[in-house]
């Protein structure tokens, strides 16, 4: 990947901005590691020590903030789901109430 700001330099991959820009990538930790020339073990406590996270459950609370400011906005869940790669409807909904305790739409109801 190259960095035009970096005079045509390639530059590997910012992880949090790729998944930010494309909240349906699927690269395992693993996968970034490789692309980063890190050991997984690396690259996983990077991770924890940047943020206080797994990297799992960082990506969980990335895919979070991404739904619920879609869903804000009024897309449907269906496509929020497809956004976020999620294979079904029920695993992305199973998702926001483990981390609310609510469906999305019983979330949005308490709110307004």
């Amino acid at each position: 990947m190259t960095d035009a700001s970096n005079n045509g330099v390639d530059q590997p991959p910012n992880t949090s901005c790729t998944l930010i820009a494309d909240p349906g990538n699927r690269t395992t930790l693993r996968q970034w590691a490789d692309l980063l020339a890190m050991s997984e073990r690396s690259l996983a406590r990077l991770v924890e020590n940047t943020t206080g996270l797994t990297f799992g459950r960082w990506r969980q609370q990335l895919h979070l903030m991404i739904a619920l400011s879609q869903l804000a906005e009024g897309k449907s869940v269906q496509n929020v789901t497809g956004n976020l790669g999620y294979d079904s409807v029920n695993a992305f909904i199973t998702m926001v109430k483990k981390a609310l305790g609510k469906s999305p739409t019983q979330y949005f109801s308490s709110i307004r």
